[in-house]
């Protein structure tokens, strides 16, 4: 005889089962008996992929969301999560929705839009830039943030900013400085435009206007392409920054790095990646790697662990390489992984071989580095 083991757990506990699934599982489960008409209702979570509606004829996913909404009865939403494309819903019933959730004391919104035209895009509502309770927010694909005056989400930790589009570099500045409780920030893009000085994405927000905003930072991934232009003189603009990884892909990468370095005091945590290029033109004419004036303060009193992903011999990677071990005081650990080697490329091995003695040759600063080789 089969018992009913989850129907006796504590209601708090099935609630908290039930936030782990989509929120159309989760309604589901009201059909099992009448005593489990009301726990999705009380679940601390919504998640709603219009993918899984595809084969409901009887009512549109925008209204399924919306009765959903009407029906659930959490005082405290501690995530909203939206997937879905803008041929299934109205932009105003998303605001309706993020509006619904915000006056519940929202912590985690997360919006990601499917199969949008590229000439098409969300304008996310500016007016919801004002949440107090929010955490983390996430925002994916063709949104546009326009926002004209400074936000004001005071408890936002984790910033998440992956193919959006930014109507102008007042609207980063606005968002940004809105966030005084920033710990998280990643921003991916697709654009190679970003070389461009006047783009808005992470190389405005490095920039010395953006200061006040990204002093809390304490982790940031950067894959951007470096530009001089936009490096105005600025101080310590990352002065909480402990872990930094950075993609090299891109030409003049190490202009980048070496204002990190010497803008970032507490940096512990330093990874480099270097996965593919994007620009097969990647030396610039007389714009060789140029070591700092002064040493790093982070290389000096803080930087623990340097990691370098796809490490390979090109000049400017040894001249770099070199100069954080033998400058790196507190270094207690640095692992150098080399890219694969296909079979026909068997000749490489002796190379990897010779690049791995360079770096072990290297005069370390701190005398308790373990060297590591991949």
């Amino acid at each position: 005889m089969n018992k009913d083991m989850i129907s006796h757990l504590p209601e708090d506990l099935i609630r908290k089962i039930l936030s782990f699934l989509p929120t159309k599982t989760a309604i589901a489960t009201s059909l099992l008996s009448k005593q489990w008409r009301s726990h999705w209702m009380l679940a601390p979570k919504l998640r709603f992929d219009s993918e899984d509606y595809e084969n409901e004829h009887d009512e549109t996913f925008s209204k399924i969301v919306s009765d959903s909404f009407l029906s659930h009865k959490a005082p405290v939403l501690e995530s909203f999560h939206l997937r879905f494309g803008l041929d299934k819903v109205d932009p105003i019933d998303v605001g309706f929705w993020i509006g619904i959730a915000f006056a519940r004391q929202l912590r985690k919104l997360v919006l990601d839009f499917l199969d949008l035209p590229e000439e098409e895009s969300f304008i996310f509502p500016s007016s919801l830039c004002t949440c107090k309770t929010l955490e983390t927010l996430k925002l994916r694909n063709q949104i546009l943030l326009d926002i004209s005056s400074p936000a004001s989400m005071k408890s936002l930790k984790k910033l998440h900013l992956s193919y959006v589009f930014y109507k102008d570099d007042e609207t980063i500045y606005n968002l940004l400085s809105g966030c005084p409780s920033l710990e998280e920030l990643i921003v991916d893009r697709k654009e190679p435009e970003l070389v461009e000085a006047n783009i808005s994405g992470v190389p405005a927000v490095i920039s010395n206007e953006f200061r006040v905003s990204l002093t809390s930072v304490k982790r940031l991934v950067l894959d951007v392409s470096p530009l001089e232009t936009i490096y105005p003189p600025f101080g310590d603009i990352f002065n909480q920054l402990v872990h930094l990884e950075m993609y090299t892909r891109e030409a003049l990468w190490w202009d980048l790095l070496s204002r990190m370095l010497e803008h970032s005091p507490k940096l512990q945590v330093l990874k480099l990646v270097d996965e593919y290029r994007i620009n097969p033109d990647y030396r610039v004419r007389g714009r060789e790697w140029k070591k700092p004036k002064y040493v790093p303060k982070c290389l000096l009193s803080h930087l623990e662990t340097f990691v370098w992903t796809r490490y390979d011999s090109r000049r400017e990677n040894e001249e770099v390489a070199t100069y954080i071990l033998k400058n790196a005081r507190q270094l207690k650990s640095a692992t150098f992984s080399a890219k694969p080697i296909e079979p026909k490329e068997l000749k490489k091995f002796a190379e990897r071989r010779e690049m791995f003695r360079k770096l072990d040759g290297v005069v370390k600063a701190s005398s308790s580095c373990h060297l590591v080789f991949k």
